[in-house]
């Protein structure tokens, strides 16, 4: 009897200890659990702060890039119309010279018909006796003989 009720003693501690085993096992278990939720919590919010970090900076970039292109491109149309206008310019410039060109040609010719038809013959003349040079002959290379 008397071992028979130590053992059931016995048998009911470790019965209880089991019980209280497995509920701080089981609250470990919760514990860890929460810990890791947690843990993965913080993680996805450091990622979520960084992530929208780098995207307002990329933002930020982004924009200046386009600010900086729009600028780029307003300077070289401004060039490109200032070229433009001062080709005109030019232009005008040469056809109003070309003009007053022609009146003088005009003015002169009719002022001097005929007087230079002379000295522009004698030049032609002396231009085509240069172009009739004869071929010099080379030392020691027979003639052809035309008999």
């Amino acid at each position: 009897r008397k071992y028979k009720k130590k053992y059931k003693d016995i048998q009911q501690e470790l019965e209880e200890q089991k019980a209280t085993s497995e509920q701080s096992s089981a609250e470990l278990n919760e514990y860890q659990r929460q810990k890791i939720e947690a843990e993965i919590t913080a993680a996805r919010e450091q990622c979520e702060l960084d992530y929208k970090a780098k995207l307002t900076e990329l933002q930020k970039q982004s924009d200046e890039r386009v600010q900086s292109e729009k600028e780029r491109m307003r300077k070289l149309v401004r060039a490109l119309l200032e070229r433009e206008a001062k080709l005109k310019r030019d232009i005008k410039a040469t056809d109003t010279t070309k003009k007053e060109v022609k009146k003088t040609k005009k003015k002169q010719k009719v002022a001097q018909p005929n007087e230079d038809n002379g000295a522009d013959e004698m030049v032609q003349s002396a231009a085509s006796l240069s172009s009739r040079r004869k071929k010099q002959s080379r030392k020691g290379v027979p003639r052809p003989s035309s008999s």
